[in-house]
């Protein structure tokens, strides 16, 4: 069956055989001693799946890589993050851009992930105005957007993926999300077609 990498509140990376019946056999775990993994997500055509490690005073993003065959995680190493509790994580459709969330320092990373197990970080893009806490980002599907929730502002950004190298700026000002209450933080974040 198919094989899925599944990250928990741990400091430890799962892998599952999905079974026929929907059900999970367990395969191996990798990790060890440190912070939560937080976000992951994994490349859209290569056996390799990035892990946000928020570790503060250091982030990191993690590589791993599984078997095909059996499902077996590898860990392959890390790269440094900038930004402060690197979260979450989405990559655009080709699987040459990982953009990464840094929620404690108001910014996202851009990676090159042209060679899948050798990120390479191009682009460190602060959000506008003060005090931004992104939680999360996704592509739309066109890939020509990158939507952010802000819960620092209680926005949502629209940034714009330049489509030549994956860049980000910000052309529009954020959108303020209404009808939240006093303590209400958003967090989850889908992109669909019209």
């Amino acid at each position: 069956g198919s094989q899925i990498g599944a990250n928990h509140l741990s400091s430890k990376v799962f892998s599952y055989d999905m079974l026929p019946t929907g059900g999970l056999d367990f395969v191996n775990q990798r990790g060890g001693a440190g912070a939560a993994f937080i976000g992951n997500v994994a490349h859209p055509t290569q056996p390799v799946l990035y892990v946000g490690r928020p570790t503060v005073p250091q982030a990191y993003m993690q590589v791993y890589e599984w078997d095909t065959d059996t499902g077996a995680l590898s860990y392959i190493g890390e790269v440094k993050n900038a930004g402060k509790s690197l979260c979450w994580l989405t990559i655009n459709a080709a699987g040459t851009r990982v953009y990464a969330v840094e929620n404690l320092s108001g910014s996202i990373s851009v990676y090159d992930t042209t060679v899948a197990t050798q990120p390479v970080q191009v682009q460190r893009f602060f959000l506008s105005g003060t005090g931004s806490g992104p939680t999360n980002a996704q592509l739309d599907p066109s890939g020509s957007f990158l939507y952010v929730v802000d819960v620092g502002q209680t926005d949502l950004h629209a940034l714009t993926v330049n489509p030549a190298d994956g860049t980000l700026s910000e052309t529009v000002p954020p959108t303020p999300l209404p009808g939240l209450s006093t303590g209400e933080l958003p967090i989850g974040l889908a992109s669909v077609i019209k």
